[in-house]
């Protein structure tokens, strides 16, 4: 799982953290990774994770509480949510 609460956190997985290569390892040999949040950080954390990780067979999914993706950018849903499922999302 991977948990997307927005850019004001700051125990981020890639950035500023430690255990950040023990991470990324978890997530290239998982396989599944749930992302939890549909603002920019969690839709940006599951393209890159679908971009990097479905090749090898990791299966990426994005829970967000809300119908629409990125809701405080005006049309991004309509952009984005094509995108997401084209790459398996």
């Amino acid at each position: 799982m991977v948990l997307c609460t927005g850019a004001e956190y700051s125990g981020g997985v890639f950035r500023n953290d430690p255990n950040a290569h023990n991470k990324r390892l978890a997530i290239s040999t998982a396989k599944s990774v749930l992302v939890l949040g549909g603002g920019a950080t969690g839709v940006e954390a599951a393209g890159y994770l679908a971009e990097k990780q479905t090749p090898n067979g990791v299966k990426i999914g994005l829970l967000h509480n809300n119908d629409i993706l990125l809701p405080r950018i005006k049309g991004a849903h309509a952009k984005i949510h094509p995108y997401l499922l084209k790459l398996g999302v």
